[in-house]
């Protein structure tokens, strides 16, 4: 299965559709997309997988498929000013002040539609940002001892795998999200857990495993010994979000757009 980072250089689609009263006096993002871009392999084309943030893949061809909770389709990596009180939609993106970080906006299973946004920035958005991981992995093993549970990662083979491949922690990041899905040995394990613990061993090659740690308990245990092509046992952390209003904000990472 080929991976890609669902921030694609398609601006044109940005400017369609996240125009706002401020963005009328603010200039956006170039039109279309032009200069660097962002971890492309050619300095200008599409930013590759294993390098910006996972938030879906392409599963054949063309047919882009997000992962859960992420919008579909991908927009540019810029956007305008945040708005108070402003009717975003899903897949909107914005650099809040001071600028640099861009915020895309993801689903709210409590606001479907006409959420708007709060009257004051909320200041998450100057606090530590995590960004997603920029891979999935497949979970060999978990299990609780009482308070604490561990989790270890590996790769479609069964070897060490990291969930921020090349970043400088490649493991899972202490105060981060990590959602575990389809862990088919327990399903007790599915769902959001923040990471209390990580090991990150040095690599590639990596030779010692890759765990992260969560307070739960009354688990139990489970290996997982078929991962059915990626489907099952799969974990990616999830990276900053921040709750405005009715808008939930997922931070993508460091504007790489210049504007006009």
């Amino acid at each position: 299965m080929k991976l890609f980072a669902s921030l694609s250089v398609l601006a044109l689609l940005l400017c369609g559709l996240t125009v706002s009263a401020v963005a009328q006096d603010y200039t956006v993002c170039q039109y279309p997309a032009t200069g660097p871009q962002q971890y492309s392999l050619t300095g200008s084309g599409k930013p590759q997988f294993a390098a910006l943030p996972l938030l879906g893949y392409y599963a054949t061809g063309e047919v882009y498929q997000p992962l859960p909770g992420m919008p579909n389709p991908a927009l540019a990596f810029c956007g305008p000013l945040w708005e108070a009180n402003y009717s975003y939609v899903e897949g909107n993106m914005i650099e809040p002040l001071p600028p640099g970080a861009v915020f895309q906006a993801v689903l709210n299973p409590k606001c479907i539609t006409g959420c708007k946004s709060g009257s004051t920035q909320p200041t998450g958005f100057r606090g530590p940002l995590i960004l997603p991981s920029n891979l999935y992995v497949e979970l060999s093993t978990c299990s609780d001892t009482g308070t604490t549970a561990t989790c270890t990662m590996v790769g479609p083979l069964g070897d060490p795998s990291p969930l921020n491949l090349g970043e400088p922690y490649q493991g899972a990041v202490v105060g981060s999200t990590v959602v575990i899905q389809n862990f088919t040995p327990n399903s007790a394990y599915n769902g959001s857990w923040v990471v209390t613990a990580s090991t990150n061993p040095p690599g590639p090659p990596f030779e010692s495993p890759f765990t992260f740690s969560f307070t739960a308990s009354g688990l139990g245990s489970g290996d997982c010994t078929d991962f059915e092509l990626g489907t099952a046992c799969i974990a990616y952390q999830q990276g900053t979000r921040i709750t405005d209003g009715g808008i939930i904000w997922q931070y993508a990472g460091p504007q790489n757009e210049g504007s006009n």
